[in-house]
């Protein structure tokens, strides 16, 4: 479902520009089946705002270097075509990116989609590509069961991303982290499901994670009932010089899920684990650390 990589693609890549290179819960109220599925229908437009909070900190033998990271993204899917079977291809929209950066001897950079003005280093190449997306909607097809796939950027986007760290695949990453991978068929509550994701971290090592999702139950949210959703990950790294590992590691979340009307209305995550690497005869450390929300904006639209 949402592998904690997809929340460290671009991050990755500022930490590199930056400092490399330059040097959830209410109790489940209901023990029914549930019938987990999207259902879009065309017209209709759903409106999310992401908030993403990271950490990535490193021991570089002499001392620890931090980036700290906030990131918020509101975007608004339009339902363009629907399948018999429940497939939708939907337009997205990114309506607004707010990001503020601090990596040590870089300070802070802070930006704001709706402010303008000019940001330093690789963050004004990553708000240049984020105006390219403001500007020119991206396009994918979700399944039934929250399956991802054909996802598509502007020739504009393309080009704008070229010199930022960010790239089309952490686009798509962002996308996944706003929906879930739902079991195939009815489940009760205390079943579970598996999803697994493998993400390049820099060049050295991939990051593997494994997602056992659990539905909870059905919960009360304003008068309407929803599925509570737990997710918990473990991680692995596979290395190409076959000795990094994770030497600890905490990441769970909670999603609420409307099964009614078929969608996410929220999603929360925290993630904390921590690479080990030998370098030279010294153990090189590296903590990845955040926290995510998602959240449905009012309700369904029609356009």
């Amino acid at each position: 479902m949402h592998s904690v990589g997809r929340n460290l693609g671009w991050f990755v890549g500022l930490f590199q520009a930056w400092i490399l290179a330059g040097m959830l819960p209410t109790s489940a109220a209901d023990a029914g089946a549930a019938t987990l599925r999207y259902r879009f229908h065309k017209g209709e437009t759903y409106s999310y705002v992401l908030e993403r909070t990271m950490t990535m900190t490193v021991n570089t033998g002499v001392g620890d270097v931090s980036v700290r990271c906030n990131e918020t993204v509101t975007t608004d899917w339009l339902v363009k075509k629907v399948l018999a079977n429940g497939t939708a291809w939907i337009e997205q929209r990114t309506r607004r990116v707010q990001f503020a950066t601090e990596a040590g001897p870089a300070g802070k950079v802070e930006y704001d989609s709706e402010k303008g003005g000019k940001t330093r280093g690789p963050a004004n190449n990553l708000a240049s590509a984020f105006a390219a997306l403001i500007r020119n909607p991206s396009f994918f097809v979700i399944t039934s069961d929250g399956r991802i796939d054909h996802f598509k950027l502007s020739v504009e986007a393309i080009d704008a991303i070229v010199g930022a760290p960010l790239s089309a695949d952490d686009l798509f990453k962002q996308v996944e982290l706003q929906a879930l991978r739902l079991p195939a068929k009815t489940v009760v509550k205390g079943e579970s499901w598996v999803d697994t994701h493998e993400t390049p971290m820099g060049s050295v090592c991939t990051l593997l994670s494994k997602d056992t999702i659990t539905y909870e139950g059905a919960i009360q949210r304003k008068g309407r009932p929803l599925q509570r959703v737990a997710i918990k990950t473990c991680f692995d790294l596979k290395s190409r010089a076959k000795n990094a590992t994770i030497k600890r590691q905490a990441s769970e979340g909670v999603v609420l899920f409307d099964s009614q009307a078929g969608r996410i209305v929220e999603k929360t995550y925290a993630f904390d684990f921590t690479t080990a690497t030998p370098v030279n005869g010294q153990e090189f450390l590296q903590r990845n650390r955040g926290k995510l929300t998602l959240r449905l904006l009012g309700g369904t639209k029609s356009h």
